[in-house]
């Protein structure tokens, strides 16, 4: 990392939870090697390497682990180039049926991980709307509006447990020359497949707001949705897939406001 021809691109700041580092390791201008460096305030680096090996063991494209240190706070993984899902929406560059199959996948690999249930992602949508009442207040009545309604319509049995992803954002989802990628597993665990969906399908409407074509993203979503439904290990209940879509949408983006400042 000291070599006068490696060079550190900070990725995730978040002293508080993460620090997240592209560095490219090289002993002179013709010779380099591009790896991810991680650390956490928790050691979960040896987990996140068993579960990656396990994932890449049953043919799911995500960065190779290669050293686990500082008691398991700091991790080092091969970093992979690619294009992000929005890129590849908004230039045609990707078969949504693909990127299905990879998440069907992934959801079928069997490897211990934490559980997740709805009533979590419910949670931590309270805890987001809460920073967002006390950070306008004028706003508290809608906040607490918006709580009650996710409580009443919380999906609690949105089928059988799958491998989650946990965090599927455009840029966590990557089309790559082996295939579509899935990385940072810092939040794998078990639970219904529609907590994934969910938040994938949120994601994705969002695109249309960043500058991505809203024509695209519903073709992207309804080829998806197509591909996902037959092959899935579990029946797709829609209830529980409408359910968790907007209580992660209300997470992020009432999580977010006050970080950002602004509504």
């Amino acid at each position: 990392i000291c070599s006068d021809h490696s060079s550190v691109d900070i990725l995730r700041y978040k002293p508080e939870r993460r620090v997240i580092a592209g560095v490219t390791l090289a002993h002179d201008a013709t010779h380099s090697r591009r790896v991810l460096v991680r650390y956490a305030t928790t050691p979960i680096a040896g987990l996140l390497a068993s579960i990656a090996q396990t994932l890449r063991a049953a043919g799911v494209v995500t960065p190779e682990p290669l050293l686990q240190l500082e008691d398991a706070r700091v991790s080092v993984d091969d970093f992979i180039d690619g294009i992000d899902l929005r890129d590849s929406v908004r230039t045609g560059a990707v078969d949504s049926r693909v990127v299905a199959d990879a998440l069907v996948r992934f959801h079928a690999t069997l490897v211990a991980a934490p559980a997740r249930s709805a009533v979590d992602d419910l949670e931590a949508a309270g805890v987001g709307l809460r920073g967002l009442a006390a950070w306008r207040p004028e706003l508290a009545a809608s906040c607490a509006a918006v709580s009650d309604a996710l409580r009443r319509s919380i999906p609690y049995d949105s089928g059988p447990e799958v491998l989650l992803h946990g965090d599927l954002h455009d840029r966590n989802v990557m089309i790559t020359q082996d295939g579509v990628a899935f990385v940072d597993l810092a939040r794998v665990a078990r639970g219904p497949a529609a907590i994934d969906l969910g938040r994938l399908r949120g994601v994705v409407a969002g695109m249309s707001i960043r500058s991505v074509p809203m024509a695209l993203v519903m073709a992207f979503m309804t080829a998806a949705g197509a591909a996902i439904a037959p092959a899935s290990p579990q029946p797709l209940m829609p209830s529980g897939l409408d359910g968790h879509f907007v209580t992660v949408m209300s997470t992020m983006k009432a999580g977010r406001c006050p970080a950002r400042g602004r509504v």
